[in-house]
């Protein structure tokens, strides 16, 4: 049986890297201004921001998540693409509010553990 290695080419950021692309050759036209630009600081700053409340999260935490989601969370979750983290964080609080606390657990831990 022979083994297919897999490909070390990665399609993460490619969407992001023509976003940034647009971004700057409007400011290059525009005087230094892009709402492209602003647009995608905002969606990178989020991202961030879930990735880092859900950096600590043990599987437990995992678990627990997924369990809390309902049916429509669960679904909006499938709607909207990873490119728009902006909008889907507010899909999923304003559709289940105490998601909220168990993200700021995940910011907190990772604070305590630097203290």
């Amino acid at each position: 049986m022979t083994r297919r290695r897999r490909s070390s080419f990665n399609c993460r950021g490619i969407v992001t890297g023509f976003r940034g692309a647009l971004g700057v050759s409007q400011a290059l036209l525009q005087n230094g201004r892009s709402r492209e630009l602003t647009a995608l600081r905002r969606e990178l700053r989020t991202h961030w921001l879930i990735r880092r409340a859900l950096h600590h999260f043990e599987q437990k935490d995992y678990s627990q998540l997924v369990d809390l989601l309902d049916a429509s969370t669960r679904e909006s979750l499938g709607e909207i693409n990873r490119d728009e983290s902006t909008r889907l964080l507010w899909n999923v609080v304003r559709r289940q509010p105490r998601l909220v606390l168990l993200g700021l657990r995940g910011l907190l831990m990772g604070k305590a553990e630097r203290s």
